[in-house]
């Protein structure tokens, strides 16, 4: 493919002669360039995806010092920004700029032969929750779409979690290897010949994409129940987030008295997690992504989210209905000038009698 190989530069050079981030993006979206080849999925009436064949791309990684997060940044052979592929690029112009003219040489591409899969995260979105039920079923509705591939780009940068063990082991499940993982780094390019990729904000779990996860990281597997955790507690200690349970000692005596197991999750496997959720009869937990699991739990069983006032968030209520789990919250004060939640004891201790 024809790409030069000082594209970042042009990049900067490009924004030099505008007066702002948008008056740049204006000039330099790409947008006609996504007619090339779209293809349209449905996984049900209320979900279509729109799934395009990128020709000739370059992919972009750059990371924003103020923040954790990388993002990757899609341009055709024409330079242009692809915005719609792009997490938020009118927000982050300025940093790909600043961070492109930090160069002291021009960057040369690693070029990728042939169709390779993108997933890249949204800006907030580098979790359990977010790969399992937005990134993940990315794969599904590329071949869905008819496009064959086995290798990926991944834009996550993990310095808070790392998710590599979990990615690695949900794409071996869908045939795509370690050594097939290209992970992009901070002011890295790669050309592609062709690249699949959907819009970044477009994938939202529904309850079709629930049920794929199933079958691909449940029912298509032997996976036996195991007796030790009928009745389980999520605890949150091994987070990276925050949103901790505050008086958490109170809460797992409260909860180890009626029989309960204490769980952390976060270094464990896909399948243990499968496993565990799916062998529980009774599940309390704070709001947070381990509760993805519940998409392997057995219909009829009975949940407790512990919910922060301040942040009532719907979606594991709504994957509960859709598995058929009997589902109650709790909610809880948080603590102020934090993200951590705080269990009244009575109120816990009357809502678990009722489970």
């Amino acid at each position: 493919m024809t790409l030069v190989k000082n594209a970042v530069f042009n990049i900067a050079a490009n924004y030099k002669g505008t007066s702002t981030a948008k008056e740049y993006l204006e000039n330099y979206f790409g947008e006609d360039q996504l007619n090339e080849n779209l293809r349209k999925i449905s996984l049900a009436q209320d979900s279509t995806y729109t799934i395009a064949n990128l020709p000739e791309v370059y992919v972009l990684g750059v990371r924003d010092p103020w923040e954790w997060c990388l993002n990757g940044y899609i341009f055709g052979s024409n330079h242009k920004l692809i915005y719609k592929h792009c997490e938020h690029p009118d927000y982050k112009v300025d940093v790909l700029v600043k961070r492109c003219l930090s160069l002291t040489q021009p960057l040369v591409p690693k070029n990728l032969a042939g169709t390779v899969g993108y997933l890249g995260f949204s800006r907030w979105s580098h979790n359990y929750y977010h790969w399992m039920c937005q990134i993940v079923p990315r794969i599904i509705l590329y071949r869905m779409a008819g496009f064959s591939f086995k290798r990926v780009i991944v834009d996550l940068l993990p310095p808070v979690a790392d998710l590599s063990n979990i990615i690695e082991e949900s794409l071996f499940v869908l045939g795509i290897p370690k050594q097939n993982i290209c992970y992009l780094k901070d002011r890295e390019v790669y050309t592609v010949d062709n690249l699949v990729s959907v819009p970044v904000h477009s994938v939202t779990p529904t309850r079709a994409v629930v049920k794929i996860l199933r079958d691909i990281f449940y029912t298509g597997h032997s996976i036996p129940a195991d007796p030790t955790y009928k009745k389980i507690y999520i605890s949150r200690t091994d987070a990276p987030w925050g949103r901790l349970t505050d008086n958490e000692q109170v809460v797992r005596e409260i909860l180890t008295e009626q029989g309960f197991v204490v769980v952390t999750l976060n270094a464990m496997s896909i399948y243990r997690q499968a496993q565990i959720f799916s062998s529980a009869e009774v599940i309390v937990a704070p709001h947070g992504a381990g509760l993805t699991n519940i998409i392997f739990s057995q219909p009829g069983i009975k949940l407790l989210e512990l919910m922060p006032k301040n942040r009532e968030v719907e979606i594991y209520e709504i994957f509960a209905k859709w598995q058929n789990l009997s589902y109650t919250k709790l909610l809880c004060e948080t603590v102020p000038g934090s993200s951590n939640i705080v269990v009244d004891a009575q109120q816990l201790k009357e809502a678990v009698k009722s489970l």
